[in-house]
């Protein structure tokens, strides 16, 4: 939850490439326990490409639905 805070508060440091993940990485490293660090930037990570996933399925399916009904 607090990587998640910091990655608000970080809105010039970009999504992608992990650019986010090593800010998030530098900013916390003193506060939180690498570890837990670790699998709070994975996990954020994971659940991201999953709603990007989740949406691209969505689209497809609600695209496929409309051009049957055309």
């Amino acid at each position: 939850m607090v990587a998640w805070l910091v990655g608000l508060i970080t809105p010039g440091a970009p999504a992608g490439v992990g650019v986010r993940e090593m800010v998030l990485l530098f900013l916390l490293g003193d506060q939180i326990a690498h570890l837990n660090l670790l699998l709070a930037v994975l996990l954020g990570r994971i659940v991201t490409m999953g709603g990007d996933l989740l949406f691209f399925i969505i689209s497809i399916l609600l695209g496929r639905l409309k051009n049957n009904y055309e």
